[in-house]
This record gives structure tokens, C-alpha cells and sequence, in this order.
């Protein structure tokens, strides 16, 4: 993953931060998605951790682990300026679950957002909305749906009939 001349690379070691002429080892966890804003790089790590680190490979912040669920994915909004995470709950009262967060970089505070009730997301930054497997667009600032949208069919007609 690269952002800005600066790479993510994940070996066996763990997840590395790289940069011309320097490389910095940031975790010996495994990597799940990251995310880049102009000053910052954020991490999910498998097992629950979600770091904040700046270009240089600093630690600014880090939430950690739980033992019901882990960030799966990690979005850097430059129209809002905020990062946004997906945790997904795999135990407990609201397993399978998963919640949309909107994350402050310099201090790692988490605001939920929304529940997702989906298991695929992608940005879309220039909306301002999280785009679901489902066809729903969460925006961003109210977590509210803005628009359902039309998604591969889940009834395809039968070839063999016409």
C-alpha cells in the first residue's frame, strides 16, 4: 500500500514502513487495510489494534484490542479530513456485526457513526458517503442512508430458458 512516496509493506516479520533510503518495522502483527492522510498513516492490525503513526514510522496513538471483534477496515476522507474505520464484532451479544467509526488522527477518538449491516465497504469520498455490499451509501457526517443503489442481481435468470 503506498501513500505519498511512503509504502506499507507486510513481510513475515510483520508490517514495515518504507520510505527512500529508510525502512521502519511498525508491528509484528499481521496487516488488514491502512489508510493515508498527507501527515499520517493508519493501520488495522489483525487481532483488534488500530495504529496511528506518523510519516516518519512515530506512534501517535493506538486503541486496542477486544476480545469481541477488530477493525477490518480503515478509510482517510480528505473532504471531511477524518479517518473512518469498520469494526467488526465476531463474538459476543452483536456478533456479525459491524460499525462505521469516524476516528480523530491526532487523538485516535472514536465516534460511532453507524451500524453497517454489511460485510464489503468502499469510500467514496468525493459523496462523502460508505458504500455498502448492499447498495447503501452511509454518509459520512450522520450515519444516516442517502441513497440505495443498485447492486449486482441476486436472481440471474436461467440461461437454459431463453
Amino acid at each position: 500500500m503506498e501513500g505519498d512516496g511512503t509504502r506499507l509493506l507486510e513481510y513475515r516479520k510483520g508490517v514495515v514502513l518504507s520510505k527512500p533510503g529508510r525502512d521502519t518495522l511498525l508491528t509484528k502483527h499481521r496487516l488488514l487495510d491502512a489508510a493515508f492522510s498527507p501527515s499520517e498513516v493508519v493501520i488495522a492490525e489483525f487481532g483488534g489494534a488500530l495504529r496511528c503513526f506518523d510519516t516518519d514510522g512515530v506512534e501517535l496513538w493506538a486503541l486496542g484490542r477486544s476480545d469481541t471483534g477488530h477493525f477490518t477496515n480503515v478509510y482517510y476522507s480528505n473532504t471531511m479530513d477524518l479517518f473512518y474505520a469498520i469494526f467488526f464484532e465476531f463474538q459476543g451479544p452483536s456478533s456479525g456485526s459491524s460499525t462505521l467509526y469516524a476516528i480523530d488522527q491526532y487523538t485516535g477518538d472514536l465516534v460511532k457513526i453507524s451500524e453497517t449491516g454489511s460485510w464489503a465497504y468502499d469510500l467514496s469520498d468525493p459523496t462523502r458517503c460508505l458504500i455498502t455490499a448492499h447498495g447503501d451509501a452511509i454518509d459520512l457526517a450522520s450515519g444516516l442512508r442517502s441513497a440505495a443503489l443498485a447492486v449486482p442481481q441476486t436472481d440471474y435468470p436461467d440461461p437454459q430458458s431463453g
